[in-house]
């Protein structure tokens, strides 16, 4: 139990991580002046706080996965990653980081929720 909590605990910071350092940019962008960039900036936040909700609502779900009752869907896997990618990159925001190149991914009957916080788990423990 305690180390799904860590584990828990870390998938929450990285994405509160992302929100913070996008609203780091956005106000040097206000400080210098340059208005015109902010759009960008204010969706990637909006996309950072939808993927929070959503992993709020996956640990809420989590009772059903001890229940057998996980949500599948037929999902291409591929999508999922990129998706991980990118909260991974928003977290690290000013940061460099290490590219990833994967080969063509199937489309799999999963719980996309859950599979996107596997592959953000183990790209984080890199």
């Amino acid at each position: 139990m305690a180390s799904d909590r860590r584990a828990e605990s870390h998938d929450l910071r990285g994405l509160l991580s992302g929100i913070a350092g996008l609203s780091e940019l956005l106000q040097e962008d206000l400080r210098r002046g340059e208005t015109a960039n902010l759009r960008p900036w204010l969706a990637m936040v909006e996309t950072q706080i939808r993927r929070l909700a959503t992993l709020v609502e996956d640990l809420l779900n989590l009772t059903r996965v001890s229940k057998g009752q996980l949500v599948r869907r037929s999902l291409p896997l591929q999508a999922v990653l990129h998706e991980a990618l990118q909260a991974l990159a928003l977290g690290k925001a000013g940061q460099r980081i290490d590219e990833v190149s994967v080969g063509e991914l199937p489309e799999l009957n999963m719980d996309g929720g859950l599979m996107r916080q596997v592959f953000v788990n183990l790209q984080s423990c890199i």
